[in-house]
């Protein structure tokens, strides 16, 4: 028995993840649904936990790791990483999407933060080592590549809405390349 989801399954479940943030993202925004707002505010006390960070970003930070590595690390697999990383640079340059709102900011480090690929391998091992740091308006991810002989870390600061859309970009990409048979002018040499 394989016990290795198909692409198709990880693609799915990270949409379900990137839903449950949209949902987060619309209490968020019903200010007046007491309901609602006490029912999580007695939750976090019933477990004893401060809310530091508003909900919504706890949210994408849970995309961020099924969409951002466990879907990368799948289409990785797969051996279609530099056709779904192509698509998503196309996308993100292209003005008339909201993906080029996508804003990178290079605190400090060697790597190229222009180049997609650099910035997702870069976010996937700050999240998998534990070296992503959260406030309530930045997400700082760091890294230091030993094996390329990298003197400092790298650190790249994205806005909580900056993440939010690389997230659905990927989601994008890897929804054109499931169903290329619907957007074929996207991937023309896709088997």
């Amino acid at each position: 028995m394989n016990s290795t989801p198909s692409i198709e399954d990880s693609f799915h479940i990270a949409k379900l993840m990137l839903f449950n943030v949209r949902l987060l993202n619309d209490f968020k925004h019903k200010r007046g649904n007491k309901v609602v707002n006490d029912t999580i505010l007695a939750r976090a006390r019933n477990d004893n936990i401060e809310l530091p960070i508003h909900l919504i970003h706890q949210g994408t930070f849970l995309s961020i790791s099924l969409a951002l590595v466990w879907l990368l690390e799948h289409i990785r697999r797969e051996n279609i990483s530099d056709r779904i990383i192509k698509r998503m640079e196309e996308l993100k340059t292209n003005k008339e999407t909201v993906f080029s709102e996508i804003q990178i900011k290079k605190i400090q480090g060697e790597r190229d933060e222009k180049s997609l690929s650099v910035v997702l391998r870069l976010i996937r091992n700050a999240v998998s080592h534990g070296k992503a740091t959260f406030s309530d308006k930045i997400i700082l991810f760091s890294d230091i590549d030993t094996r390329k002989k990298e003197t400092e870390e790298t650190v790249l600061e994205l806005s909580w809405k900056s993440v939010g859309l690389l997230i659905e970009l990927m989601i994008a990409a890897v929804n054109e390349h499931l169903y290329k048979d619907i957007y074929p002018e996207h991937f023309p040499n896709n088997p």
